[in-house]
């Protein structure tokens, strides 16, 4: 049997979207014979991760710490005031204490990580070892482990932008300073770095040029064994269905959107599968509670099978996540289902337009295309036939395992 370490704070059974993609990659690496050994943080919430069922497997260890963040930080909403006071004096606490991000949850646990990551590589001769973010000090962290053991084959996995994202872009001059140097530190002294998209590859190769070479996309997938794919597909209904994180910044494409919903009076109707409710305010304001509604998150295949149900699929996506397309659009490209992609012209809607999967409208056209569509569905020609198997689960897990040594 072959070992390999894997380090990533949130993990199943930890909550969030965080853990997907290395559920999904632990689960591939299993069946194709690896034994995954995962170090992650416990999980401090009350609900568990909807991707638990993939790490279901004899080859799948886990090794969970007590992360020393504090919980209040961890994805709390305080409602009491006791709870406010405690939120405000953790924050100005860390502020003071702590350089750089300091709302990086793994900030306090690089002993705890690497004292059991080393055991692991002892104990099972680990030639592999792959540390993923965000959060990111975890990556830095990884890089103790190189010099302790000078011949593993260290694999940086960046899922998201680190200094040039959206939550370190509010960062003073030194804290950036601080998550600069940690990051070209890992840049340098790691042996591959992958990406999930080319946006982030382009980047970093630009800034890093000596070490361009190692620097490779492995792309989000999605699992060839959950997705259902769509048998019929009807101009007749406008059933819609939003699945997954609402982003932050998208209130105006929102409010459009509720506004047109509102106008047709039943002729479309949004069904909203999210695991964090926003925007009520905003279906409510629009008078469009009747046809807008919010229902409970669901995982795996019950997921698509509810989504092969509906018409079209949508996606509302803010400027800085216009040029990535996320794993839901390959589960939905393979699921053959529609896209009505709401954003500003990018990579993504590039791709929905070039390859006919859907219709893209921005904020100049929202309000009246969208209502041209609705009048006349027979606008669309969907491309039924396209495929992206490559971007499959077990596709990008082969990719993988070609950076092993």
């Amino acid at each position: 049997m072959k070992n390999i370490l894997l380090i990533s704070y949130t993990f199943p059974p930890y909550p969030g979207i965080g853990g997907r993609r290395w559920a999904k990659f632990a689960k591939y690496l299993a069946k194709s014979g690896y034994t995954v050994h995962v170090v992650c943080a416990k999980n401090t919430h009350k609900n568990i991760s909807l991707f638990s069922a993939d790490t279901q497997s004899e080859n799948i260890r886990l090794y969970i710490f007590n992360s020393r963040f504090p919980t209040i930080l961890q994805n709390f909403e305080p409602n009491s005031l006791i709870e406010r006071i405690r939120y405000k004096l953790w924050t100005k606490l860390l502020a003071v204490s702590v350089k750089g991000y300091f709302f990086d949850k793994a900030i306090f646990d690089e002993q705890k990580i690497l004292s059991i990551a080393g055991k692991i590589i002892t104990t099972h001769g680990i030639k592999n070892v792959i540390a993923t973010g965000a959060p990111f000090r975890i990556n830095y962290f990884a890089l103790m482990l190189k010099k302790s053991f000078p011949k593993i084959n260290l694999i940086q996995d960046l899922r998201d932008p680190w200094t040039w994202g959206i939550q370190y872009s509010k960062l003073t001059g030194q804290r950036m300073k601080f998550e600069e140097e940690m990051l070209s530190q890992v840049i340098k002294q790691s042996d591959v770095i992958t990406v999930p998209v080319e946006p982030m590859r382009s980047y970093l190769s630009e800034n890093n040029p000596t070490c361009s070479g190692k620097i490779h996309v492995l792309p989000h997938a999605f699992d060839e064994e959950e997705v259902v794919v769509k048998q019929e597909y009807s101009k007749e209904g406008f059933k819609c269905v939003f699945f997954g994180t609402m982003y932050a910044d998208i209130e105006n494409y929102y409010d459009v959107l509720c506004r047109v919903i509102s106008k047709n009076e039943g002729k479309i109707t949004l069904d909203v599968y999210t695991d964090i409710v926003k925007y009520k305010n905003i279906v409510k304001d629009n008078g469009a509670c009747k046809w807008v509604k919010y229902k409970k998150t669901i995982a795996g295949k019950a997921l698509f099978e509810t989504l092969s149900q509906y018409d079209y699929i949508v996606f509302i996506y803010p400027d800085y996540v216009k040029d990535y397309l996320s794993t839901k659009f390959y589960e939905v490209i393979h699921s053959k289902i529609p896209i009505i992609y709401i954003a500003e012209k990018g990579v993504t809607s590039n791709y929905v337009l070039l390859n006919k999967l859907g219709m893209h409208f921005n904020q100049h056209n929202l309000s009246e295309g969208l209502q041209k569509l609705i009048d006349d569905p027979n606008q669309l020609i969907y491309n039924k036939n396209f495929s992206v198997n490559e971007f499959s689960y077990k596709e990008m897990t082969e990719k993988l395992t070609s950076f092993f040594i």
